[in-house]
């Protein structure tokens, strides 16, 4: 959102406190691979503010498995932007680490930022937590990528940092976001982003 020098992120911290080593090792090695991303993301856009939809981190020691440059990087952007965060409640201030503000939701230049979309006709509204994918596909060649989808009046965003996995756009429960006012689908590659005619898009 150049405007408003802002950067929206979705799911920027893998979901749940897993209690088992290897789970909780799976989930640090992945924040860390995204911390190297997001700083990509904030050196080239230069933005003044972060608005993440998600969960969010809460106490330092949950982060501690992180090796010393990704750890410090990860809080240092805390003290160096503007941070808020939409989505599921936050542990009581007392705990929290973390200079954030917390919402339900969040309106920026005018458009609603959500964690998770509401249900029926919304318009003006940027979400996450669905995590869509597009999966396109013809005779000797077919291909599954997370995707920005969109009907032109409200946006779900992918997993940010994620090239696999998510929710096909056809399935239900995109339906009952954006009905039938047709589909805008813009596929993540390693180079790029690209859009795919919905003709293209095939179910699982």
């Amino acid at each position: 959102m150049p405007s408003t020098q802002t950067v929206v992120l979705s799911d920027l911290v893998p979901k749940g406190s897993p209690s088992q080593p290897t789970l909780r090792r799976r989930k640090i090695h992945r924040l860390g691979e995204k911390m190297a991303l997001l700083d990509d993301v904030l050196q080239r856009f230069q933005p003044s503010k972060i608005v993440a939809l998600g969960e969010a981190p809460i106490r330092r020691d949950e982060f501690s498995d992180l090796d010393g440059a990704a750890h410090e990087m990860f809080f240092s952007y805390f003290e160096n932007y503007e941070w808020h965060w939409v989505g599921p409640a936050m542990d009581s201030p007392a705990s929290c680490d973390v200079d954030v503000a917390a919402h339900d939701a969040l309106e920026v230049g005018g458009l609603i930022l959500r964690h998770r979309p509401l249900s029926g006709p919304v318009t003006h509204e940027i979400s996450g937590d669905l995590n869509p994918a597009a999966f396109i596909g013809s005779p000797g060649y077919a291909i599954r990528r997370p995707c920005f989808v969109s009907n032109g009046m409200r946006l779900v965003l992918p997993k940010f940092g994620a090239y696999r996995g998510g929710e096909n756009v056809l399935d239900k429960q995109f339906h009952t976001i954006f009905n039938d006012d047709g589909l805008q689908v813009w596929m993540l590659g390693y180079e790029g982003v690209q859009p795919v005619a919905c003709r293209q898009l095939r179910v699982d």
